[in-house]
């Protein structure tokens, strides 16, 4: 994961620490489980809906990167006369490596997102 990061240059590092916003909001949402009070279930609610909502943006932004940075590679095969194919492939490597975080990162917080909003249905269910 820390290879995909360093190879996804500044939006790997962006996505990795919205990565670790969303464990926060994690951390949060069963916080607000454990202590559950019925006046405050619309923050629960707004944690858990947080966590896919970076995990959306994540895979947003990592499509993102990958599309700039096969543009930019591009323009530096367009401009290099006789180019290796080592180096296109490593380039187009890199430009992937933002699409793979990202979207690891949108499928861990999906998964997190429908356990915790069942438990949260649960709940509600049973307080009421």
């Amino acid at each position: 994961m820390f290879t995909l990061v360093s190879q996804g240059g500044i939006y790997g590092i962006i996505i990795f620490i919205l990565g670790l916003i969303a464990l926060i909001y994690l951390g949060i949402s069963i916080v607000y489980i454990v202590k559950y009070e019925k006046e405050k279930s619309g923050k629960l609610e707004d944690s858990i809906n947080n966590i896919v909502r970076i995990g959306v943006f994540c895979a947003a932004l990592g499509f993102w990167g990958t599309i700039q940075g096969g543009y930019l590679a591009l323009i530096e095969i367009v401009k290099a006369a006789d180019i290796s194919m080592q180096i296109v492939y490593n380039g187009l490597i890199c430009a992937l490596s933002t699409t793979v975080l990202g979207f690891e990162i949108f499928l861990i917080s999906a998964v997190v997102w429908f356990i915790l909003r069942n438990i949260y249905r649960r709940m509600i269910i049973q307080h009421n």
